[in-house]
């Protein structure tokens, strides 16, 4: 077995897994509660627009397609796969939703025919190089790449994960300045968003005095101080938990 295929079958098992347990949601996701939101608004009007959602796991699909866009999901899980086409037959989406199990590596699609390409939190479960290939491939001339995306360089984060390696595959690698590069070989970028770069720190009156309130007044000031930071010094995104990421493809 070839290491690629002995990581995707690790992938798809993982997600297959995490999907039975109901969807395991990570546990300090509410830090990033803003990241989806803003992605939306970057993505603006999607009605008649074709739509490439890679990894689409069990919700990628029907959100556009209820908006009127034309929605090809792709995922690597048999489970995620069947609960969309569920989801679809009962909404009555199929004249906008298509999904199927495929890799994201190595799409079985038209060249130059998607409007839009979204990863939302994949991209790092993939090999950067052939994923930007195959996405430059499928994607129209002045089409975009919206993304939602783990990054590699905040030392608490990072802290977090080593001491939580069951809560994710050994493959996942959070996006460093070196993957970046190679995003720069494909595509034009126009937008880095960090989320939670010192906001990080108002976990402290939640978990230590066990105040939900102060929280939420301490996450609101933290959320400034970063955005304040991202201002200064616009390199301080890349040590963001996470970022919406926007690419262009010129």
């Amino acid at each position: 077995m070839t290491e690629t295929k002995k990581r995707i079958e690790s992938e798809s098992e993982f997600q297959n897994a995490r999907i039975e347990k109901g969807g395991s949601p990570r546990k300090f996701q509410h830090l990033i509660r803003d990241e989806y939101p803003f992605l939306l608004k970057v993505l603006g009007d999607v009605k008649d627009k074709k739509i490439l959602t890679m990894g689409c796991s069990t919700g990628g699909v029907t959100p556009f397609a209820r908006q009127g866009a034309w929605n090809l999901g792709v995922d690597i899980s048999s489970l995620a796969i069947k609960e969309l086409l569920n989801a679809i037959k009962e909404e009555n989406l199929k004249d906008y939703a298509q999904v199927g199990i495929m890799d994201c590596e190595n799409l079985a699609l038209t060249d130059n025919y998607f409007d839009v390409v979204l990863f939302l939190g994949v991209l790092h479960h993939l090999d950067i190089e052939k994923a930007m290939m195959e996405s430059y491939r499928v994607l129209k001339f002045g089409g975009k790449i919206y993304m939602t995306e783990p990054l590699g360089l905040h030392p608490l984060v990072n802290l977090y994960r080593l001491l939580t390696p069951g809560a994710r595959t050994s493959f996942e690698h959070p996006l460093r300045p070196k993957d970046f590069k190679i995003i720069k070989k494909y595509f034009r970028v126009d937008l880095i968003k960090g989320f939670c770069l010192t906001s990080i720190f108002s976990l402290i009156p939640l978990y230590i005095f066990k105040s939900e309130r102060l929280y939420e007044v301490f996450r609101k000031l933290f959320i400034k101080l970063d955005d304040y930071l991202y201002d200064k010094f616009p390199f301080l995104c890349y040590c963001s938990w996470s970022a919406v990421i926007v690419l262009n493809k010129e």
